[in-house]
């Protein structure tokens, strides 16, 4: 006997029913009464949805009225009810409220949706940081700059979860060292002393030196430490002397007296045997960094909502370029539409990279090379540093600006010939021209990162000869 049979069932080859009840039921109607039992659960759950959705929109009722309460103790604590509990619905009810409540209660809305940027997970997180980005668009001027501030003082996460995603889609970026906030930081460290050209030199290469720390570090997603380090320190000789002047001078100089240099008094260059200022040592930890170019490439594979990751980058320190690749399946005029108002980028077109840079300087109607890129077809084809390009194919070149212009005419893959002179010998060389993401873009912004206020036609000021006293 069966175990059915054993506790009063009979068994048949369609089913299994208790003694003494027929079951004369066809198939199909036992599928169309389990369908109708189906919707009754499903109405059952969904009437409990609805219960529950009311009860929790009138929640979320009274904890909004609250935090427009005059008391600060009830507004405070519905703050943080209200903060403990991030989700899609929380987001908008928090924005709708920044954007039509009354001021106090819209302070407390950005300031909750400042949290959830920092706490919540990427998705809630991402969602909490465009909703910010609305309101500092699309608010009362009050809650717009509050938005604003929150915005700016989520900087560097933002950028370095643009940096993260924007990789990830595809997007080439390279980040490079921020010499003018390094050298501002170390003058109010110093006590307002000014730091000289000669120890911008120093701190360059000591950056330059410690470079592949600070892009390891970088690449593998390791927060950088800058707030957290110890601030720099000098070589014992104390703080910087003022610019200028002898720290140990008490003698007053007179009205009447012949006006002194100030580049020469920087340079150190009126007195060849003057002892050069106190150097300033610097670790990693030291050097503030952000992103210098973008790569739009053929191997983008983000959306045009994917485009709003370039707007996280709109509060960056540094001015930073956005490429727009030959080949690159981004929409070019949602690329404008994102980067329309960022006053911290400027959008280039490019096709091939030739792997090399320049920048116009005292040499005139010239297009010297000063970096040779890693990897790039320049670096393949054995162009150097120093070398000036006559020509490319047919085409004359005279500036690096026409280099440029050429180069964009051509194909990733085509053999160009490039006329130059190296050192007085006019040479002709073979160069094949490749895909940027084979070229090593950012080496060379660590190499020699002199900033522009160091710079006087393209020259480093500490290469500049010294100016006539009195002239």
């Amino acid at each position: 006997m069966s175990a059915p049979e054993a506790l009063g069932f009979r068994s048949s080859s369609s089913a299994c029913y208790p003694v003494g009840v027929a079951c004369n039921l066809s198939p199909g109607t036992i599928a169309a009464m389990l369908m109708a039992w189906r919707m009754i659960i499903g109405l059952l759950l969904l009437v409990a949805g609805r219960v529950a959705l009311a009860d929790t929109s009138a929640e979320w009722r009274v904890l909004l009225r609250q935090l427009s309460a005059a008391d600060q103790a009830t507004a405070t604590q519905a703050e943080r009810q209200i903060a403990a509990t991030c989700s899609p619905d929380a987001i908008n009810r928090v924005v709708d409220l920044a954007r039509q409540g009354e001021a106090e209660a819209a302070s407390r809305a950005v300031r909750i949706l400042s949290g959830w940027v920092r706490t919540s997970e990427l998705p809630l997180a991402d969602a909490a940081e465009q909703g910010l980005e609305s309101l500092s668009q699309n608010a009362s001027p009050a809650v717009a700059g509050a938005a604003e501030q929150q915005l700016v003082l989520l900087r560097d996460l933002r950028e370095q979860r643009a940096i993260a995603v924007l990789r990830k889609l595809g997007a080439k970026v390279d980040i490079g060292p921020d010499m003018g906030a390094l050298a501002a930081r170390l003058e109010v460290e110093h006590g307002g002393s000014r730091v000289t050209q000669w120890q911008i030199q120093s701190l360059a290469e000591q950056v330059a030196a410690l470079a592949p720390v600070i892009l390891a570090q970088e690449l593998a997603g390791t927060p950088h430490p800058e707030d957290a380090a110890e601030p720099p320190k000098d070589n014992g000789a104390g703080p910087l002397p003022p610019t200028g002047t002898d720290a140990a001078a008490t003698e007053v100089i007179p009205d009447d007296a012949e006006p002194e240099s100030t580049l020469d008094d920087e340079l150190g260059l009126d007195d060849p045997q003057a002892s050069p200022p106190p150097v300033v040592e610097i670790t990693a930890a030291d050097v503030p960094y952000g992103v210098t170019n973008v790569f739009l490439t053929s191997r983008w594979r983000g959306t045009n909502d994917d485009l709003w990751h370039l707007r996280r980058l709109r509060h960056s320190p540094k001015p930073w370029e956005l490429y727009l690749v030959e080949g690159t399946p981004a929409d070019k005029l949602a690329v404008l539409e994102v980067t329309a108002d960022l006053d911290n980028v400027r959008l280039q077109e490019r096709g091939p990279s030739l792997g090399v840079s320049g920048k116009h300087g005292p040499w005139d109607d010239h297009c010297v090379i000063q970096n040779v890129l890693p990897g790039g077809a320049a670096d393949r084809a054995g162009i150097q540093e120093g070398d000036i390009v006559l020509s490319i194919g047919q085409r004359r070149i005279s500036d690096f600006s026409q280099l440029i212009s050429a180069v964009g005419e051509l194909s990733e893959g085509e053999k160009v010939d490039v006329a130059i002179i190296r050192r007085g010998t006019p040479l002709q060389l073979q160069v094949e021209m490749v895909a940027w993401d084979d070229v090593d873009t950012a080496t060379a912004l660590w190499e020699k990162p002199i900033p522009e206020s160091a710079m006087m036609g393209g020259v480093p000021m500490f290469m500049m000869p010294a100016i006539p006293r009195g002239k």
